[in-house]
């Protein structure tokens, strides 16, 4: 730990500290935002949610995926919408993302995926530039949430915001990241500090925090490694340096517990069979937290909630029905609450994944490992609602499929859409190639789907 991260410690404990005699002593301004990330883990299929309802292209989806198939969905039952001059249709079980879609306050980004650069698809046929491991789920989850594609990233895009956020507008009494996922430590690794990581269906205190393979104590080991390794200070007992921050992580929790624990007014906003899922309970502890954001200080906060497995080989139609059912009326509550408090401009949520699905099924009535997915933003900071980006062709071995039974070449990088959503986070140009390292290798850095005011 270096000198600095030393005094962001002592800090972080003072001012909990000042907390406790005075519940609301910082206050985070007008100028407050925040960023959460929606994990769907596993791979979602998005051709099965993002459909094309025109007849010609909705015909070649026909002819791939028939209405009588396992993943099959009949025109009729498709919730419609309308992108420009584009039709498109979501499956039933997605009323409560379609409805986001409807009020404005929802977008797609089509076919967004990790690319080290634009490509065309004879080089990807051929593998040049490709990123590496191609639809491995160990990999792809790196490559998507590390933004690195030569190695296995030392510190996560989450991590990286969260840097610049202490950077930028100094050291608050909590890590500004909070991830209530598994499943999501690169994302959240940083040289600086130790992020908040917790089940979502715990409280955020000591009753969470398990000793399995992810969770709070790797990722505090893990931070601890990465720290000592990156500033190369004079040696100091790693024990020592280890009780320093798990003091530090113990007395966070615990103020964080309180919060999540306490009854509130958003409570009924997440009530059903599906607001037992990790998804709801994740959502509903980070509107809790965003109630109480004046207690830290923070101008800026980034969150992570998972929802998944999405790995759907096989049994895809009711799984995926399932799933989507949960994640739509989370998101759904999830803005009811944040319009509740007023803060519903400031709030944008967006989608990452481990990769798309292939376009044509398995004998098993389900999908396998693809490349480009679509993504899809939540708040009414999108510039408008519909699907930004170039929908894939829907065709087998063709112009879009690498000849691996629809596996799309995206044709928007996933460093396009962080960098578009660090922007209206508030980071600079010229901060941006710290957060997302290849951006530069992007003509169009910024997708326009957000309002950057």
């Amino acid at each position: 730990m270096s000198n600095v991260d030393r005094r962001e410690f002592l800090a972080r404990v003072g001012a909990l500290g000042a907390l406790a005699a005075s519940p609301r002593a910082l206050a985070a301004g007008d100028d407050w935002r925040a960023l959460v990330f929606l994990h769907l883990g596993g791979g979602i299929d998005g051709n099965a949610l993002l459909i094309p309802t025109d007849a010609s292209r909705f015909a070649d989806y026909t002819r791939v995926r028939p209405t009588n198939a396992a993943v099959g969905l009949e025109l009729s039952k498709l919730l419609p919408f309308i992108s420009t001059s584009d039709r498109f249709g979501l499956p039933p079980a997605a009323a409560g993302l379609h409805g986001l879609i409807a009020s404005g306050e929802a977008a797609f980004v089509a076919n967004t995926g990790p690319l080290v650069r634009t490509i065309s698809i004879e080089e990807a046929r051929a593998g040049a530039k490709v990123p590496r491991s191609l639809f491995s789920h160990s990999d792809q989850v790196d490559l998507w949430q590390t933004l690195d594609y030569g190695q296995a990233g030392r510190t996560g895009v989450g991590g990286r915001l969260a840097d610049w956020v202490t950077q930028t507008y100094g050291v608050s009494a909590i890590p500004p990241i909070i991830a209530l996922s598994a499943g999501t430590e690169s994302f959240v690794a940083s040289t600086r500090s130790v992020p908040v990581v917790a089940n979502p269906q715990s409280n955020l205190n000591l009753g969470g925090w398990h000793l399995g393979g992810t969770g709070p104590w790797t990722e505090l080991m893990q931070g601890l490694g990465r720290r000592e390794m990156e500033f190369n200070t004079r040696p100091r007992a790693l024990r020592t340096v280890a009780a320093e921050d798990l003091a530090g992580a113990l007395a966070i929790s615990a103020e964080l517990g309180t919060i999540v624990q306490e009854p509130s007014s958003l409570d009924s906003l997440f009530s059903g069979q599906w607001a037992f899922s990790d998804v709801a309970k994740g959502f509903l502890k980070v509107a809790k937290l965003i109630q109480q954001r004046a207690r830290f200080g923070l101008k800026r906060q980034i969150f992570v909630v998972g929802a998944g497995s999405f790995d759907t080989h096989q049994g895809q139609d009711w799984q995926l029905q399932n799933l989507l059912t949960q994640v739509g009326n989370s998101l759904a509550a999830f803005q009811a609450a944040l319009k509740l408090m007023g803060v519903q401009n400031s709030v944008t949520t967006a989608t990452i994944s481990d990769f798309g699905r292939t376009f044509r099924t398995n004998a098993t009535g389900g999908t396998d490992h693809g490349w480009g997915n679509h993504m899809f933003v939540v708040g009414p900071a999108i510039t408008t609602a519909g699907v930004f980006g170039r929908y894939p062709q829907l065709q087998l071995d063709g112009p879009d499929d690498l000849g691996l039974g629809g596996r799309w070449l995206p044709t928007t990088s996933s460093d396009q859409y962080i960098a578009t959503l660090a922007s209206w986070f508030g980071v600079p140009d010229a901060a941006m190639p710290a957060i997302v390292p290849n951006i530069s290798n992007f003509p169009n850095k910024n997708l326009g789907f957000m309002k950057n005011v």
